[in-house]
C-alpha cells in the first residue's frame, strides 16, 4: 500500500511527458529530411549528452564525424553547427536576417537587463542599433587607429610583465596576452586597466570586477533546464536562476558607479554642451561609455541607463568568453 500510495500521483506526470515526447518526435522527424546530417539522440533530452566539458572540443569532434554542418537536438531546442568558412559565410553573410535572431533565455531576462544587451537582445531594430554603435566606436578600422597610443602602452607593459616573469625562469605567455587584450578592451569601454599591473582603480575595485566578471562568465555558461525544457523551467532545478538573482545587485552597483564617474566627469568638463570645444576634444580620449552617454542626451529612450550599463558589460564579457573557449584541440600545436 504505500508503494501504490507514492506511486499512483507520478503516473499523470509520466503519461503527460511520454505525450509531449510522442507528439515532439512526430514533429521532428517530419522536419528530419530538410535538416543537415544529425547523430544518433536520446530520448526527451536529444544531443545534450554529447556536449561535453569543453564544449568546444565536443563541437569539434561532432563536426569531424558528421561534417560542417550539424544538425542537433538540445532538449526541445534545435540547433546548426557550422565549422567551415564557408558555410559560416553562407548563414551569417548571404543569410543572416534568418541566422541572426536566438531564442530568448532566462540569463537574458535577468543578467542582460530584460533581453536589451547585444549578447540576449532578439534581431531587432534595438539590436542593430547596438551592433552598429560596437562596429563604428570599437572595431571600426579608423576607431582603432586612433587608439594606437593605447595599443603601444599596453604592448610595453606586456614586455616590461614578461621580463619581470623571466626572472623567475618562467612566462605564462597565453595569461600574459589574455591581460593585454582585456585591458585594452576595459580602456577602450570605460579608459581603465583593471588587469596586471599600474592599475587605473584601487587593487579592491580591480579586483571585485575581476570576480563579478568571472562568476557572470560562470552563470551564462551554466546548464540551466529552463533554457532546453521551457516546461520544467520554473523548478530552478540546479538553482542556476537563484544564483544570478544574487549576482544581480552587485553587478548592477559596480557598472552604475561606472557610468555615474563617467557622467560626473562630463558635466565637470568645460567643453561640455559646447560644441566647438567638443569637435576639439580627442577622440581616443573618449571611452565607449562616453560616446553613449552623449547619444543618451539626444535619444534618452533608446539608450537608457540599462541599455548603457549592459553594453558596458557585455563588450568586457565579449573577450573573456573567448578565453573560455581557448582550449586547442589536442592535435593542435601550441608555443
Amino acid at each position: 500500500m504505500d508503494i501504490l500510495h507514492y506511486t499512483i500521483p507520478t503516473i499523470p506526470f509520466i503519461v503527460i511527458l511520454l505525450f509531449i515526447y510522442i507528439i515532439h518526435h512526430y514533429s521532428n522527424k517530419k522536419l528530419s529530411n530538410n535538416l543537415p546530417p544529425s547523430p544518433p539522440s536520446l530520448p526527451f533530452i536529444g544531443h545534450l549528452h554529447l556536449l561535453k566539458s569543453p564544449r568546444n572540443l565536443s563541437i569539434h569532434s561532432l563536426s569531424q564525424l558528421y561534417g560542417p554542418v550539424v544538425a542537433l537536438r538540445l532538449g526541445s531546442r534545435n540547433a546548426i553547427i557550422l565549422s567551415s568558412p564557408a558555410a559560416v559565410e553562407e548563414a551569417l553573410i548571404k543569410n543572416d536576417t534568418i541566422f541572426s535572431n536566438h531564442p530568448v533565455i532566462k540569463a537574458g531576462h535577468i543578467l542582460g537587463y530584460n533581453n536589451t544587451t547585444m549578447f540576449f537582445s532578439p534581431y531587432n531594430p534595438h539590436w542593430r542599433n547596438l551592433r552598429r554603435l560596437t562596429s563604428l566606436q570599437l572595431l571600426s578600422t579608423s576607431r582603432i587607429n586612433l587608439l594606437t597610443s593605447i595599443r603601444t602602452e599596453e604592448f610595453l607593459s606586456l614586455i616590461r610583465r614578461m621580463v619581470k616573469d623571466s626572472s623567475s625562469g618562467k612566462i605564462d605567455i597565453q595569461a600574459r596576452f589574455f591581460e593585454m587584450t582585456y585591458n585594452l578592451m576595459s580602456k577602450m569601454v570605460v579608459g581603465k586597466r583593471y588587469y596586471g599591473e599600474c592599475l587605473d582603480v584601487e587593487v579592491e575595485v580591480a579586483n571585485q570586477f575581476r570576480d563579478i566578471m568571472k562568476e557572470e562568465i560562470q552563470l551564462m555558461f551554466s546548464f540551466n533546464p529552463r533554457d532546453f525544457f521551457p516546461a520544467l523551467g520554473w523548478l530552478d532545478l540546479l538553482g542556476v536562476e537563484r544564483k544570478m538573482e544574487r549576482l544581480l545587485p552587485r553587478v548592477d552597483r559596480f557598472l552604475t558607479d561606472i557610468v555615474e564617474e563617467a557622467r560626473r566627469k562630463r558635466r565637470n568638463d568645460p567643453a561640455n554642451g559646447n560644441e566647438e570645444a567638443e569637435k576639439e576634444t580627442k577622440e581616443e580620449e573618449k571611452s565607449l561609455v562616453d560616446v553613449m552617454l552623449s547619444m543618451q542626451d539626444t535619444d534618452p529612450e533608446t539608450f537608457t541607463d540599462e541599455v548603457i550599463k549592459g553594453h558596458i558589460k557585455v563588450s568586457i564579457l565579449y573577450l573573456k568568453t573567448l578565453r573560455n573557449f581557448s582550449t586547442l584541440p589536442e592535435n593542435t600545436t601550441k608555443y
